[in-house]
């Protein structure tokens, strides 16, 4: 099981007395990037880690951001809507930063001259293998309304 998550505004709702947060166990992220929903390599996009290689000939440890790096939104996909994170631009095209996501690449790395120590992690996004989280239009609308999240 992943670790929990907090997302102000959607999903299942906990408080803590002074703010209203989004409780996510253990669930996959989504992210578009260049028009192509991906799924996160074990939990929120920022947390993942950079791949290129360090002087000292190992895996760069440090994560792609420090905190949540964009706002949360309902991604279209094959058969309906998933909720995650969006780093093309308002047109769709790719983002400065959302080409240094593709990358996997942290600030310090990201258009460097650094080879990769391994491969980009995202996975290709799959209906069939993330069914579970796929949510029709009408839903989706409703829960951009007020209505409850699919993590309720």
């Amino acid at each position: 099981m992943g670790r929990t998550v907090r997302f102000p505004g959607l999903g299942r709702q906990e408080s803590d007395g002074a703010e209203v947060y989004v409780v996510f166990d253990g669930q996959p992220f989504f992210i578009r990037i260049n028009g192509r929903v991906w799924v996160t390599p074990g939990g929120i996009p920022e947390d993942a880690q950079c791949t290129a290689r360090t002087k000292r000939r190992k895996r760069c440890g440090n994560p792609l951001d420090y905190g949540q790096s964009n706002a949360y939104s309902w991604l279209q996909v094959d058969g309906g809507y998933v909720e995650g994170f969006d780093y093309d631009d308002s047109a769709g095209r790719l983002t400065e930063f959302g080409r240094r996501y593709l990358e996997q690449r942290c600030e310090l790395h990201f258009g460097s001259d650094a080879p990769s120590e391994v491969e980009p992690e995202w996975e290709p996004f799959a209906p069939a293998a993330h069914r579970g989280q796929i949510v029709s239009a009408e839903r989706a609308l409703v829960w951009m309304n007020g209505g409850r999240g699919p993590c309720s």
